[in-house]
């Protein structure tokens, strides 16, 4: 095997040296021209090559800017002559294409390439407004594209965020909490200070938490504000269509380019959908917001009532959020519908808004970054599968992309620090969730009886850790 692994490796060395040839005499950064010059010849061999079919191939080559390695796309598109010029070739409306990627270990010097801007995020939630704010503070320009307006609108989640004081209990490694977590006092809707685990008996395990019931259309706008106080840039009310190289296109048919592209809309955002070939688990959410008096207490109830998940009560300052999210493989014969309406109708009041939305619970991808692509938050699975929390997560992810991009686009700092330093602060975090999350996944499957076992003031303290993301077998 190791032989073998020689020859390959030897094989694919004389290869990109003959496609991309670098004198001695040269810097060892990889000119562009000479790259250029490579790739037409590519091209027109392969249009040689293809010239005895009955369709030609037009090659279309892209740059990729990055530091560490560089990305080479080129696709072969399909054409086809026209009828009426039998000289003239034109692209088929929707052309399938061959990509072929060149990884390689050299680089492609694309400092002198002028961009409308150093950095665009794609979304301006949590994640988004959180690394532009850090990208505008370390004095690089930064455009965030979001479709809608404004911006938090319309509601997605529980709206429920730890205090500053919880999150340096529950996320340790993480520095500077309450830099990061400026949350505003009218984006507060309540204040709570414990948290029931209601299993299906109904009987609770009472544990102290302190916690803040969000605004949330309040809060974002106020993330939106901070980013702007330090320089950056918002355009909402605009859909991004899709991503080529460094351009950004929008559905109105603007473009934008960017040295650097970030992702942070979501699991379904457009440059993670194009780029990253990974799938995650995403567990469908429903919830209500209802008027009336809901006490104090947070509430998650476990059980049949949703298979595979949890449901909630958030007390607000005048009403309550009440939903549940569930994994459907679990749903027998009911779906998250059905199961949303018979959890909302154990309480009291007047219903006056309807949401719905998904949380990917598989954990964090495995790369956070490719060539000059960054992905943040959702679309990065920044959410803690034990128990769901986002919305920090989203905003601890935020800080360290935006001041690592800012770094590298002033001293060169490699983009793959954010992954290092998002391990060092989360990495246990993320691991201990992930492992309650498989456990809770096994328990919350059993019959509601069982349940009820499980759930008992012996097992009360292993409950708590599992749901904060610390070790839940701490005595060994």
């Amino acid at each position: 095997m190791f032989l073998f692994g020689c020859i390959i490796q030897t094989i694919w060395t004389s290869v990109l040296r003959f496609l991309f040839p670098a004198p001695r005499s040269q810097s060892p950064v990889l000119s562009m021209h000479r790259c250029w010059q490579r790739l037409n010849w590519m091209k027109s061999n392969l249009n040689r090559l293809f010239a005895t079919k009955q369709q030609s191939y037009a090659l279309n080559s892209k740059y990729t800017e990055c530091t560490d390695a560089s990305t080479i796309s080129i696709q072969l598109l399909p054409t086809v002559k026209r009828k009426n010029s039998p000289h003239q070739v034109g692209r088929q409306p929707n052309p399938s294409f061959l990509r072929i990627e060149l990884l390689t270990l050299l680089r492609v010097d694309m400092s002198d390439v002028k961009t409308d801007w150093e950095v665009i995020v794609i979304g301006g939630g949590p994640a988004g407004s959180t690394t532009a704010r850090y990208i505008a503070e370390g004095g690089r320009e930064v455009l965030v594209i979001d479709r809608r307006d404004p911006i938090g609108s319309p509601l997605q989640c529980g709206e429920l965020v730890p205090t500053n004081a919880e999150m340096q209990r529950l996320c340790p490694g993480v520095p500077d909490i309450d830099d990061l977590l400026q949350t505003p006092e009218h984006a507060i809707s309540r204040e709570t200070s414990e948290m029931y685990i209601v299993p299906p008996s109904g009987k609770p395990l009472q544990y102290p938490f302190e916690g803040y019931m969000l605004n949330r259309v309040a809060h974002d706008e106020a993330l939106v504000d901070l980013a702007k106080e330090k320089g950056a840039t918002y355009l909402t009310d605009s859909r991004v269509s899709s991503v080529e190289g460094n351009t950004v296109h929008l559905k109105d048919g603007r473009t934008f380019t960017a040295q650097i592209i970030v992702g942070a809309g979501g699991h379904n955002d457009p440059l993670r959908k194009k780029y990253w070939n990974e799938s995650s688990l995403k567990i469908p959410v429903k919830f209500v917001l209802m008027d009336g008096d809901f006490g104090d207490a947070v509430e998650l109830h476990f059980g049949s009532m949703a298979p595979g998940g949890y449901a909630w009560m958030f007390p607000k300052k005048s009403g309550a959020n009440i939903g549940l999210g569930v994994q459907q493989k679990y749903c027998k014969d009911k779906n998250v519908n059905v199961l949303t309406e018979d959890f909302v109708n154990r309480y009291d009041g007047e219903i006056t808004f309807r949401g719905a939305g998904s949380l990917p619970m598989s954990g964090t991808i495995r790369s956070f970054v490719k060539g000059n692509y960054v992905l943040v938050g959702d679309s990065a699975g920044m959410v803690l599968p034990s128990n769901g929390a986002g919305i920090t997560i989203a905003m601890i992810g935020g800080r360290i992309a935006g001041q690592v991009i800012a770094e590298h686009l002033t001293t060169g700092t490699p983009l793959s620090q954010y992954e290092v330093r998002w391990k060092k602060q989360m990495g246990k975090v993320m691991r201990n969730s992930q492992r309650a999350f498989k456990l809770g996944s096994f328990i919350i499957r059993l019959p509601d009886w069982l349940i009820n076992l499980v759930f008992n003031r012996v097992t009360k303290p292993f409950v708590w850790r599992s749901i904060t993301c610390r070790n839940m077998f701490f005595l060994f």
